[in-house]
């Protein structure tokens, strides 16, 4: 229900990351950050098989996403960083 409610009242995630890229929205990178920090963890540890390095590259996504700010012309930016799972930490 309260997903429902969301989706109908609440902002997309399209348009918070465009008031992340124009307006350097740090609540709305906040509210990014809790709807996708959970999922994006957990993809991470089904991808390297360890839930500490996960949680530290889903950090490490969300530390390249900020500075970027914004959408990429592929799809949501939080897509592209999840990708780097697979490699070795820096």
């Amino acid at each position: 229900m309260a997903n429902l409610i969301r989706s109908l009242f609440g902002a997309s995630d399209e348009q918070m990351m465009w008031r992340v890229k124009l307006h350097d929205d740090a609540r709305a990178f906040g509210q990014l950050m809790a709807r996708w920090e959970q999922p994006i963890q957990r993809l991470c540890a089904r991808m390297v098989g360890d839930p500490h390095r996960a949680e530290d590259l889903a950090q490490i996504a969300f530390a390249r996403v900020r500075p970027a700010g914004g959408l990429g012309t592929d799809g949501p930016v939080l897509d592209v960083p999840v990708a780097d799972c697979a490699k070795p930490l820096p």
